[in-house]
């Protein structure tokens, strides 16, 4: 009995850890380049890197490494298509955000704006993956162990870290257009769907935290944000939200028809 404490004592100091990393991080965010030095954005690039592995260490240690299933499913014909349909969406919403042009305006920029751009790019990729698609995650498969919710638990867990993941945004408010806020709490709840449908797929978080940073490397990332048509954003984004959900029922049934072996946290 006393070992089964010591256990669930040391979650709760590793998500009180993980908390306080995850929020320190943000504070190193280099937001500024126009206002500081070229020193001073390294300085914060290096802290940043710093709080980051260990961020990422510490989630990897309380999340199974990473891993969902003990291996990754197996997937039938219709499941992989579905898959490939998601991928090729979320190219699209890629491509269609001008991300490509925007993330090679970065590399022309001065040294102090590439860093900037690309850090930022980094500590969102990696800082709210492993937080929200990796602790967050965990922490709600283990509340669903704790009430024994055995039915829909993928589309359970998929939909509350996207709703807690756009949820994040709202910090934003603090220097933002509150309407140009409420747009990227819409948009970032469709993407949200899409990358944890991928990480139970994957049954991994790093290939998203890279998906993550690619999708963010912009060079307008340090700037304010800029609101847009309401309609285009919408017609842009539901469609993936339907497409995750549809896909996580069939992922859902599978799991439970194939009884496959999910991690105990």
């Amino acid at each position: 009995m006393s070992l089964f404490k010591k256990r669930k004592s040391d979650k709760k100091h590793h998500g009180v850890l993980i908390l306080f990393l995850f929020i320190l991080g943000l504070t190193f965010y280099p937001n500024y380049p126009t206002v500081i030095s070229l020193q001073g954005t390294v300085f914060l690039c290096v802290i940043l890197s710093i709080i980051l592995v260990l961020f990422i260490w510490l989630v990897r240690r309380v999340t199974n490494h990473e891993k969902v299933f003990a291996t990754r499913l197996s997937l039938d014909r219709k499941e992989r298509g579905l898959i490939v349909v998601l991928v090729l969406y979320f190219l699209f919403l890629y491509l269609m955000n001008g991300n490509i042009q925007s993330g090679l305006n970065v590399f022309r920029s001065p040294m102090k704006i590439l860093l900037s751009c690309v850090f930022i790019a980094i500590g969102a990729g990696c800082f709210e993956e492993y937080f929200v698609r990796g602790y967050l995650f965990n922490l709600v498969q283990r509340m669903l162990n704790r009430y024994q919710v055995k039915q829909h638990r993928l589309t359970i867990i998929a939909v509350v870290t996207s709703f807690l993941f756009c949820l994040l945004h709202l910090a934003n408010l603090a220097d933002e257009p509150a309407e140009a806020v409420a747009q990227q709490v819409v948009y970032t709840f469709a993407i949200g769907m899409i990358f944890v449908t991928l990480r139970i797929v994957s049954n991994q978080i790093w290939p998203l935290a890279i998906a993550h940073f690619l999708f963010d490397l912009q060079d307008n990332i340090v700037q304010p944000l800029v609101v847009g048509s309401w309609t285009e954003m919408l017609v842009s984004f539901l469609p993936s939200v339907i497409l995750s959900l549809f896909l996580l029922f069939y992922l859902d049934r599978s799991v439970e028809e194939k009884q496959a072996t999910v991690l105990q946290s």
